[in-house]
């Protein structure tokens, strides 16, 4: 089988439309992994809080029905915060998930990105899946405007990060309790006859 992988980098500070993704998208041939450092934050891949780009990248993924081989290991370390993030992600066709193993290296080897390693399995038995999306269509916001008021204590907390801590978590459990989530299984394609 003839497979198309891309590597991308997508420097954090330029800006890029979600047209230009698309595009991408929709010049690949299929079956494509494309992998890279898309310099995106979403907590689809573990990290803490979700930036405009990986809003974009959730919306690509999404719109062309493809498949997010990352866990929330971590692939990025930051030397000046000591933190470490999920920058590098591995992106594939729905037909080719089952077929890969995605892990991440212990070792920088002197780099601040930890190398991701896609390795290939004929034996892996795992039903595709995709990242659970939210349905706003379906959400209960009475319930979610009930559970995310703050208690005072919460917002007078002494320490700012606990404060915003605090918060985050209030808001991430009313809206999980409120908003229901596809499945995550792979929608079947029709046959085109």
């Amino acid at each position: 089988m003839l497979l198309t992988i891309c590597v991308i980098y997508i420097p954090p500070n330029i800006i890029i439309s979600q047209n230009e993704l698309n595009e991408l998208g929709n010049q690949l041939p299929a079956p494509f992994i494309i992998m890279g450092d898309w310099n995106g934050h979403s907590s689809l891949w573990g990290s803490q809080d979700t930036n405009a780009r990986g809003l974009q990248i959730e919306k690509f993924i999404s719109d062309h029905n493809l498949c997010l081989l990352n866990y929330s290991t971590r692939t990025f370390f930051h030397a000046p915060s000591r933190s470490f993030h999920t920058l590098d992600l591995a992106i594939c066709s729905p037909s080719i998930l089952a077929r890969w193993n995605f892990s991440v290296d212990e070792d920088l080897h002197n780099s601040d990105h930890f190398p991701i390693i896609l390795s290939h399995t004929s034996n892996n038995l795992t039903i595709p899946r995709q990242p659970p999306h939210c349905i706003y269509d379906r959400a209960n916001w009475q319930v979610f405007k009930d559970l995310s008021e703050l208690a005072p204590h919460i917002v007078h907390l002494a320490d700012i990060y606990a404060a915003v801590e605090a918060v985050s978590n209030c808001i991430i459990k009313a809206a999980e309790a409120s908003i229901p989530k596809t499945s995550g299984k792979i929608k079947k394609l029709s046959k085109p006859w």
